[in-house]
């Protein structure tokens, strides 16, 4: 599993930080993803913004699931959102209630592998999109 912060400023080019500056947060986890694990949990330095349903973020498998699989996001421990991966491998990202989320300079951002483990599902990367503010 890795995890990696990218700051990327208005127009797309690297620079400081601004209140447009795209706080993307990567991670993935080779193989079969575990049953009911944490992976990864971040706090934030920060404040970062994300749209609801986090528009334009962006997920893949590198195998798709026998089933659709449902990865859940909590923040500070409270209902945040849901990854869910069809088994044709389309990526669907929702936030709870369907509205956007911001998380403050120590929240903390848990995602949670599915309930069950998939028997195909493997190779899972994911990006939330998210604005520095």
């Amino acid at each position: 599993m890795s995890t990696r912060w990218v700051n990327i400023g208005a127009g797309g080019t690297p620079g400081p930080p601004t209140s447009d500056t795209i706080y993307d947060i990567i991670f993935s986890l080779y193989g079969l993803p575990q049953a009911n694990i944490v992976m990864p949990w971040l706090t934030f330095v920060r404040q970062v913004d994300f749209d609801a349903n986090f528009l334009d973020s962006k997920g893949t498998v590198g195998v798709n699931p026998t089933a659709q699989k449902t990865f859940t996001l909590t923040k500070n421990g409270s209902p945040a959102g849901t990854i869910v991966v069809a088994t044709n491998g389309v990526v669907t990202f929702t936030t709870t209630g369907g509205i956007a989320i911001q998380f403050l300079a120590g929240d903390r951002l848990e995602i949670t592998t599915p309930t069950t483990q998939d028997s195909t599902l493997r190779d899972v990367a994911f990006t939330l999109k998210g604005l520095w503010s």
